[in-house]
């Protein structure tokens, strides 16, 4: 069976088609993931169904979570079910249905308010909930961050929409820093390192370079009249990242996945309050800081430290 090969933070993932099926080319963000196919088995399959192709019955489905545009039900069976609602009918139309663990998928091509057939093999928000859902399990947490590249080290800016994560990515570009996603990023630990990884998920800069490096430091971003850099330490840095995490709150054991990996990030990357001007002096002042030689020293991760430790923050 032939099928599309992509990377993401270093894991493969294969995009294959139903015998009845078409093979969907993948959405232009994906491309700069293309791989070979791996010899290996991928992390996870995503098999494409044709668009008429009927879903597992959800008359006993148990909802999981919901709203205005997506929810997700959970069959006896233990798979999650993803249905999108559709306008002008008020219906709701199931497009995916995953495993337990999310290392097999079936997909409809059908996306948007009106429940249109796609020409791509993957649409939002199928994508998105299955690919983060499968890297929270393989030890990667997916941020909504901007993450830039500059002298080999990477920065991630953390925040809410409308924060200020675009102006930032364009003013370190334009400083000549490579910019790998202004929106979504991933982030892992490998040998002892956070590595940042670039994802296909782009906000409104479309420019998605893949790629992986390691990390200066997780900026979290607000808006001030000046620039003003405050590290954090302790159980905070990790609930911030938790904050800005796409995190899989429908489920316990991801989020116990996300709890963890969190606090091996942290113990292992400095973390800091951002209040920036929006000048691109901003640049400076992160580079500077991530200079500073001693700056962070690497911790075990905060479910080994102390409980005095544990409840300073």
């Amino acid at each position: 069976m032939s099928g599309h090969y992509f990377a993401l933070a270093g894991f493969p993932f294969c995009v294959e088609a139903a015998p009845d099926a078409a093979l969907w080319p993948l959405p232009e963000p994906y491309l700069p993931f293309v791989v070979a196919a791996a010899e290996s088995p991928p992390a996870a399959q995503l098999i494409l169904e044709a668009a008429d192709h009927t879903l597992p019955d959800l008359a006993a489905a148990v909802p999981a979570w919901s709203c205005e545009t997506w929810r997700l039900r959970r069959t006896a069976e233990g798979s999650s079910v993803l249905e999108i609602h559709t306008l002008p009918h008020n219906d709701w139309v199931a497009v995916a249905d995953a495993d337990a663990d999310f290392t097999r998928a079936r997909l409809r091509p059908i996306f948007g308010r009106r429940g249109a057939p796609s020409g791509v093999a993957l649409n939002y928000p199928s994508d998105q909930v299955l690919l983060t859902n499968r890297l929270l399990r393989l030890g990667a947490v997916v941020l909504h961050a901007c993450g830039v590249v500059m002298n080999g080290r990477g920065y991630v800016f953390c925040g809410r929409s409308g924060i200020g994560k675009t102006t930032m990515a364009r003013m370190w570009r334009n400083r000549g820093a490579t910019l790998l996603n202004d929106d979504r990023v991933i982030l892992r630990v490998v040998n002892g390192e956070v590595r940042l990884f670039s994802s296909p998920w782009h906000g409104e800069e479309r420019e998605v370079k893949a790629g992986n490096v390691p990390l200066a430091g997780f900026f979290h971003l607000t808006q001030a009249t000046a620039h003003r850099l405050t590290p954090l330490t302790g159980a905070l840095s990790g609930a911030r990242l938790v904050a800005t995490a796409i995190a899989p709150f429908y489920a316990a054991d991801g989020i116990a996945c996300l709890l963890e990996q969190a606090d091996q990030l942290t113990a292992r990357a400095p973390s800091y309050d951002l209040a920036f001007a929006r000048e691109p002096s901003v640049v400076d002042v992160c580079m500077q800081q991530a200079d500073q030689p001693g700056s962070f020293t690497a911790e075990s991760p905060r479910t080994q430290r102390s409980d005095d430790d544990t409840h300073a923050h």
